[in-house]
């Protein structure tokens, strides 16, 4: 398939119905995660990358379901894409948590907020790779 074909199929009615549906899922989903990440700071007193981690690992398991079913409308016939997904979203672990490394270490910025400058990478990646990659129609 070529560029253009990509684009336009980007930039459909409904790929814009699904990045709202996307958005929402990512937005519940963000804020399951950013809960999770803080409590494990703070009362749990986990270094920041293990929090990351369990925050993400938490909040995949809401994302996957939701995203399957509502954003995406992924067909019940189709193969589990769970491999996939998994697959994606550790991609997008590693580059989070080495946002969040980067901005906290060399820039020194608190992990509250290198958290939230990750989240604006990893959701552009999830978006795209979960549209052309796990739930591709």
């Amino acid at each position: 398939m070529s560029l253009q074909v990509k684009l336009r199929k980007f930039l459909d009615l409904k790929s814009v119905a699904q990045l709202q549906r996307f958005l929402i899922t990512g937005g519940i989903s963000t804020v399951i995660s950013y809960s999770i990440f803080l409590f494990s700071i703070h009362l749990l007193g986990l270094h920041y990358i293990l929090a990351n981690i369990l925050a993400f690992c938490i909040s995949v398991i809401f994302s996957y379901n939701f995203n399957k079913r509502w954003s995406f409308q992924a067909a019940k016939q189709q193969k589990s894409h769970l491999k996939e997904y998994l697959t994606l979203y550790l991609i997008t672990l590693l580059v989070g948590s080495l946002i969040l490394k980067l901005t906290v270490d060399f820039l020194g910025i608190i992990p509250e907020i290198a958290f939230i400058i990750g989240l604006c990478f990893t959701t552009t990646i999830n978006f795209i790779g979960t549209k052309f990659f796990v739930f591709k129609e």
